[in-house]
């Protein structure tokens, strides 16, 4: 268990809090920006930071179970809520043109089995819906969560919103049981962000292809793509503390 700090510590000789980014920021980074929020030598990027409620929801952690850097996050039963959970994440200002080709990698920290016993439904990374606005988003076109002891990923797009609704599942690409032993999980998405069925997911995990999914993915009334989260995420009520960390996010192009 990760303990709370009020700071966020760089390295062991000194601190500084976490700075807040203006607003919401659309297309001002390229897809091409290589490194846009990794988190070496304390750097928090250029992470929009809206989504964290204190000090105490993130820091960025030194030689983390052999990662050099990491960046941890933090929920408790006692957080305020935002946008409906209890959420400690960190947003990547880049939002995708729909149809555009983007290659993620990053980086997660996925504590054993039994941590995750009586916990809730967790969200670990997300690629965000993103409406004109005033608009309320549907759910997230892609995900990475933790549900009954199985790291699951879930797509959603127009067919499977009419068939689940709001409050179903999403259509799960790939699941796997959390391990025994605690691992970090190093993980490259390809994503086409297609509505329609030019939509592709490639999916790597500690350098093993597990997912191959060809077809939508979104809704086909959006003007934008998605943008992406990752941190610790749930909107069900929360037992104990929740610690998550990832590290060295990067985003490129694909063809």
């Amino acid at each position: 268990m990760l303990f709370r700090w009020r700071w966020l510590w760089l390295g062991c000789l000194g601190v500084a809090t976490l700075a807040q980014a203006d607003g919401e920021i659309l297309h001002k980074r390229n897809a091409d920006f290589a490194q846009p929020g990794t988190f070496d030598k304390g750097s928090v990027g250029y992470w929009n930071q809206k989504r964290l409620v204190d000090g105490e929801a993130f820091v960025i952690r030194r030689n983390v179970h052999g990662e050099p850097w990491a960046g941890c996050f933090s929920i408790s039963p006692s957080d305020p809520k935002i946008s409906d959970g209890l959420r400690a994440e960190l947003r990547d200002l880049y939002v995708a043109s729909p149809d555009e080709a983007i290659q993620y990698r990053f980086n997660t920290y996925v504590p054993a089995a039994p941590v995750f016993d009586g916990l809730p439904r967790l969200v670990l990374a997300q690629w965000h819906d993103r409406k004109e606005d005033g608009e309320r988003a549907q759910r997230p076109p892609l995900s990475l969560r933790v549900i009954d002891g199985q790291l699951k990923l879930m797509v959603w797009n127009d067919e499977v919103w009419k068939q689940q609704g709001p409050n179903g599942d999403g259509l799960v690409i790939y699941s796997q049981p959390v391990g025994s032993k605690p691992m970090w999980l190093e993980q490259v998405y390809k994503v086409r962000w297609s509505a329609n069925g030019n939509g592709r997911v490639e999916v790597w995990w500690n350098g093993h292809r597990v997912a191959d999914y060809r077809g939508a993915i979104g809704y086909g009334d959006d003007s934008f793509g998605p943008y992406f989260k990752f941190g610790v995420y749930t909107t069900h009520a929360l037992a104990r503390q929740v610690d998550i960390c990832h590290s060295d996010y990067q985003r490129s192009r694909w063809n």
